[in-house]
């Protein structure tokens, strides 16, 4: 079934911290992420265990809805029930040169380089990111920890993750996660240029892009991790 037309304010939408250690994530544990994500680099005590719990309301006031998938499916279970969706949104980070981002990083709780099989293209993540964003202050959540992570987007090779420390589930705002995507971006976001990249030792291109992978914590024992994986 053709699902409805995305509303206007929804596509200027998608066109458009913590304690705990730095991990990569693992994906053998749930055998249709590991066919996707493909094996990574584990630090003892981390799995995969599903996909995004996404739980809200599809209209204001309405009754509550729970979808579990990746954030562009389920933005697309709550078009289907409402093609005038207009999710309830919050002012994304300031850009990476204000006082405040730099106030951000003295916190010491974004770490670059860690997370999924390497680095993805800036592009491809702030993709995932609106995706996220589009889902509004309704509630991401993630079961009982510690160590539990859940599949929070990805497509084209580019993955968000959300993970628990806690012993008990947690369910923060979705545009706090899409917050933090944004800030792991503009903390650890480097430009990658090379005149002649050999591709595979066969082809020559010369490579000129923005890259970016790393973690995010958050002082209520969760943390956001963004990077390339098979997706």
């Amino acid at each position: 079934m053709m699902l409805p037309t995305l509303s206007s304010t929804l596509l200027v939408l998608l066109g458009a911290a913590a304690t705990s250690r730095a991990v990569a994530i693992d994906t053998t544990n749930t055998a249709d992420l590991a066919a996707r994500d493909g094996p990574t680099d584990l630090l003892e005590g981390y799995e995969v265990v599903g996909e995004l719990t996404w739980i809200g309301s599809v209209e204001e006031g309405g009754p509550e809805y729970t979808f579990t998938g990746n954030a562009e499916s389920i933005l697309k279970e709550i078009l289907a029930l409402n093609p005038n969706y207009a999710p309830a949104l919050e002012d994304p980070p300031p850009a990476e040169n204000s006082t405040n981002v730099l106030a951000e990083r003295s916190k010491g709780n974004i770490y670059c380089n860690f997370g999924g099989n390497g680095e993805i293209e800036v592009g491809r993540i702030e993709k995932e990111e609106r995706y996220l964003r589009s889902l509004g202050t309704s509630k991401c959540h993630v079961g009982a920890g510690p160590g539990k992570c859940v599949r929070v987007s990805c497509s084209y090779n580019a993955g968000v993750w959300l993970c628990n420390d806690n012993k008990y589930a947690v369910s923060p705002r979705c545009t706090s996660l899409a917050d933090y995507v944004r800030n792991i971006i503009n903390r650890c976001q480097r430009h990658l240029y090379a005149p002649c990249w050999w591709n595979e030792g066969k082809t020559c291109t010369t490579v000129d892009e923005w890259r970016v992978r790393g973690q995010q914590f958050d002082s209520d024992g969760y943390n956001v991790i963004i990077g390339s994986s098979k997706c």
